[in-house]
């Protein structure tokens, strides 16, 4: 059930995440989707992961990441506002304070939805709203 499979990736994350985070390898599920929304990029499941390789970029560009800044991703996907980025990606934007933008992307096929960016929004007003515009004007 979808409750069940949510809570069970935020424990997982809370829980596992910043070990396979130092050293990744595979894929790692960070959040549950809607079945609708999942099915509005293409997705045939709920689960999105993140890969190594993703991972690795997001340490490069974005150091300023915790765990809990990843943990939010589930966060996002529940209660965030959300924009169609294309046929294939949705975002999803948790504006609150400390609140994060999550980008899920489905496969040509549909079998795997991957988180392909998790970045913090700025506490500077005029950027976040910079940045919102940017995500709106995407849709």
């Amino acid at each position: 059930p979808p409750k069940l499979a949510a809570a069970s990736v935020r424990s997982l994350v809370r829980g596992g995440f910043e070990a396979w985070a130092e050293q990744p390898s595979g894929n790692f599920p960070l959040a549950v989707l809607k079945r609708e929304d999942a099915a509005k990029i293409g997705g045939k499941g709920q689960v999105a992961v993140i890969s190594a390789q993703t991972m690795l970029k997001q340490k490069k560009h974005h150091l300023e990441l915790t765990v809990e800044d990843y943990a939010l991703a589930q966060e996002a996907v529940e209660r965030g506002e959300r924009y169609p980025q294309g046929e294939t990606k949705l975002t999803y934007v948790l504006e609150q304070p400390g609140g994060v933008v999550v980008i899920v992307k489905a496969t040509r096929t549909g079998d795997e939805l991957y988180v392909v960016s998790l970045w913090r929004l700025s506490g500077d007003e005029a950027e976040r709203a910079r940045a919102m515009r940017k995500l709106k004007n995407k849709e």
